[in-house]
């Protein structure tokens, strides 16, 4: 995580590489080593790093800060999921490609990996959150593979309602229609 977050840190701060390395009494091509992961800093860096960004060694080491900062609440009863927003503000509808798919569940909240999908925008489609599905074998017959089903996000398993078609993501099946 360190080189990320030296990289993250100093762009959130706004300082170009030679800034911090200046603050840091280090050379310019230390610092880039160090934010591609070619080289770890010393302590006496790290320390220096830690008071500069005010941030533990700890933190500075182990966690993923970017994510942090995308983070708005955590708690076992509640997720957030990430979206992306076109200039006019308008959700976009990020389409997991059947390549992206087996990815997807374990993602679907991380703003890094849903700002890496395609997108894809309908004007008539009413607000609200939606995800685009690439069909791929059988699972959602009589679908064709290759097509792409449009899906309205579902925050809550009482929200499902007996006659209706609900696309399913699960760690075992992929994705699925069940009706």
């Amino acid at each position: 995580m360190l080189e990320k977050n030296i990289k993250y840190l100093r762009k959130k701060n706004g300082r170009s590489q030679q800034e911090l390395a200046d603050a840091m009494s280090i050379g310019r091509t230390s610092l880039g080593d160090y934010e591609r992961g070619r080289t770890e800093p010393d302590i006496s860096t790290l320390i220096k790093l830690s008071d500069y960004f005010s941030i533990s060694i700890d933190d500075l080491l182990r966690k993923d800060l970017q994510k942090e900062d995308y983070e708005i609440i955590r708690n076992k009863h509640m997720r957030v999921l990430a979206i992306t927003i076109d200039k006019d503000n308008n959700e976009n509808i990020e389409l997991v490609e059947s390549k992206a798919e087996a990815g997807y569940l374990e993602n679907f909240n991380d703003p890094e990996y849903i700002s890496e999908l395609p997108r894809i925008y309908f004007p008539i489609i009413p607000e609200g959150t939606f995800r685009g599905f690439e069909i791929r074998g059988d699972s959602m017959l009589p679908m064709e593979p290759g097509n792409i089903v449009i899906c309205s996000y579902v925050e809550n398993i009482s929200d499902i309602k007996d006659e209706k078609t609900y696309v399913v993501i699960s760690k075992e099946g992929g994705s699925c229609i069940k009706e």
